[in-house]
């Protein structure tokens, strides 16, 4: 080539040199990138040696970045490709990003290249797990775990429910709840107890039908002082036999203002469900109004014969006389409709995040929630009308294109 050819390509070389040797010092020996931005792992004055791999890999991607320009330049200048320059290109690009692939064993170089381990199988069998699925067939309660073992959100490949995350019995009132409740959160979204804080957390959790407490080579005898060792396996399976259960009926109604004064309900109520609505509320229904207000002398009954799918909550329940009806699943406004022994009611929102059914007599009840958006009515005539008008238009352009 020309001289002024030649001079293009030493500059080239030299800039390639120096852009390399800058990544060699900067990321590969001295810094790390953390964050979109490079801070030093070296303390003032050290200096760390380049390794041996590091001198070698250096010269390797000079010499193919040096072929890699060659053999474009050529074929640019010949207007072809030959089948040597195209080799010479592959095996240049070959070069110059084989290492930031995913390697085999065999490959070697541990040190400066990546390989996949070997995945950790999330479907083998748990015998703690499967422990718990049979409690929860045969009545519905929710899980807890502790040192962030049956961590929320994976919590549902299981089909178990917990109480944080992202599971459905999350709503903005249970978000006010957990806020006054004392425990502590991570990321906002997620409750954190370990062993030395579960005694305190576990009124509020036994409120939320958390029966089942997870742990992974717990401390027997430190959670053993507030709850009951079920399974020692994979996973330690501990039961709080004071939860509450997920549906129950109670004769007696608390009123309460602020969130605080629910969880103050909930920590005096000796282990026994209640039923508690914000005192505003309370004068919408008279039948609630004519509740009484002392919960100390409440009677509990606890429901029975659940059948859970996934827009429905059913149960069995007996009620000793008027009352309310608590089911601690998540209150959503007009989002859910109730039906005692097959008769639409009114939906509460009871114990400040969930929902409730009054009953007015004594009797034998058989409760259906069911989710039904209040939208979901116009949503889906919208949607018929739509397919009458798209089939109405189909029958209106084949007429219009058959032969007459």
């Amino acid at each position: 080539g020309t001289p002024a050819g030649r001079q293009d390509l030493i500059v080239a070389a030299l800039l390639l040199l120096a852009l390399v040797s800058g990544w060699i010092a900067f990321r590969q020996v001295a810094h790390r990138p953390i964050f979109n931005a490079t801070f030093t792992v070296n303390p003032p004055g050290q200096s760390l040696a380049v390794p041996g791999f590091l001198w070698g890999y250096l010269a390797s991607l000079l010499a193919a970045a040096t072929v890699l320009a060659l053999a474009a330049r050529h074929a640019l200048r010949a207007g072809r490709l030959t089948p040597a320059a195209g080799l010479l290109l592959v095996g240049a690009v070959v070069v110059l990003c084989w290492r930031h692939g995913l390697h085999a064993d065999a490959i070697g170089f541990d040190t400066f290249t990546a390989r996949p381990p070997v995945r950790v199988n999330f479907h083998a069998r748990s015998d703690s797990i499967e422990f718990v699925r049979a409690a929860h067939r045969r009545e519905p309660a929710r899980a807890f775990g502790l040192h962030s073992n049956f961590f929320p959100g994976w919590t549902g490949v299981y089909g178990l429910e917990s109480v944080h995350g992202p599971d459905a019995l999350v709503n903005p009132w249970m978000r006010e709840l957990a806020g006054v409740s004392g425990l502590e959160r991570l990321w906002d979204w997620r409750l954190y107890a370990d062993a030395a804080s579960v005694a305190q957390a576990r009124p509020f959790l036994d409120a939320l039908n958390v029966r089942y407490y997870l742990d992974l080579q717990s401390d027997q005898a430190a959670l053993g002082q507030s709850l009951r060792l079920l399974k020692g396996s994979d996973l330690d399976v501990y039961e709080s036999p004071t939860a509450w259960p997920r549906a129950f009926f109670t004769d007696r109604l608390g009123r309460y203002g602020p969130p605080q004064e629910m969880i103050t309900l909930i920590r005096s109520s000796g282990g026994r469900p209640l039923a508690a609505m914000h005192a505003p509320d309370v004068g919408a229904v008279p039948a609630l109004a004519a509740l009484p207000q002392d919960l100390a002398g409440r009677a509990v009954t606890p429901a029975t014969d659940y059948r859970l799918t996934t827009n429905t909550t059913a149960f069995s329940v007996r009620a000793s006389g008027p009352g309310i009806i608590v089911l601690t699943e998540a209150f959503w406004p007009r989002d859910f409709r109730v039906e005692l022994n097959g008769r639409p009611a009114r939906v509460l929102r009871v114990n400040h995040a969930f929902k409730g059914v009054v009953v007015e007599a004594a009797g034998d009840y058989r409760v259906t929630f069911r989710y039904w958006p209040r939208n979901l009515t116009r949503n889906l005539l919208l949607a018929g009308l739509g397919v009458l008008l798209l089939a109405g238009s189909v029958v209106v352009v084949l007429r219009r294109e058959s032969p007459s």
